[in-house]
């Protein structure tokens, strides 16, 4: 007799568990290391079964970053509706975006920190479209942080240009990424035992910090 037809919920089950087993694998072997044979090795199943999921290597690690960013996304979203205002928006939403990296390093690191493909390096191939979407999902993370900043500055009663806007994303970005980088490569567990201990206070600073950063912006209608 044939095989029953197998669901859409037990696709996606299986979709996700082969997403989950390739971030744990490139962990463990690196981008470069990692094939789909030793992936079929880990899942025991064939490397065929996969490829009826996902076209090659390519196509399985742009997936993964769709739904980390996809994920990171829903996080900062969630962080933002928790609070009320601006300031409070913006400390939860960089306490959200901490934790995942912290907690989701693996995800992390193939998002933000190890050297792997780019949009760029899928131009012109068939992945393109994929690409694109994985792109279109990772702008969405400066673009959320791009709305609060300039609420926070309104708020404030101050005029911020989207270069500000943007200089502060990327100052602020480097600081919070140096911080959940380090903890993830084990760096700054050489200057103390638990540099995590650290976190409330790591954001608190960055907070303090930007409100500073914010004042100094001229006042709303001051000429340029």
């Amino acid at each position: 007799m044939p095989k029953p037809q197998r669901t859409l919920e037990e696709i996606e089950q299986t979709k996700t568990e082969i997403l989950e087993q390739t971030v744990l694998l490139i962990a463990e072997v690196g981008y470069n290391n990692f094939t789909m044979r030793k992936l079929a090795a880990r899942l025991g199943i064939t490397a065929t079964t996969i490829y009826n999921y996902y076209k090659n290597k390519d196509d399985l690690f742009l997936n993964i970053l769709i739904r980390g960013f996809r994920e990171l996304y829903a996080r900062l979203e969630e962080a933002d509706r928790s609070q009320a205002t601006p300031a409070e928006k913006l400390r939860a939403m960089i306490s959200a975006y901490t934790d995942f990296g912290l907690n989701d390093a693996n995800f992390y690191n193939l998002m933000y920190a190890w050297h792997v493909p780019k949009f760029n390096d899928y131009v012109g191939t068939s992945l393109e479209p994929v690409a694109r979407r994985q792109l279109e999902g990772a702008l969405k993370i400066p673009e959320i942080f791009s709305i609060t900043i300039k609420a926070y500055a309104e708020a404030s009663n101050k005029s911020i240009t989207d270069d500000e806007t943007v200089f502060l994303m990327i100052h602020y970005w480097s600081h919070i990424h140096g911080f959940i980088a380090g903890c993830n490569n084990m760096t700054l567990y050489y200057l103390h035992k638990d540099p995590i201990a650290f976190k409330e206070q790591h954001i608190d600073s960055i907070t303090e910090k930007f409100r500073e950063d914010v004042l100094r912006l001229k006042d709303q209608g001051e000429k340029k």
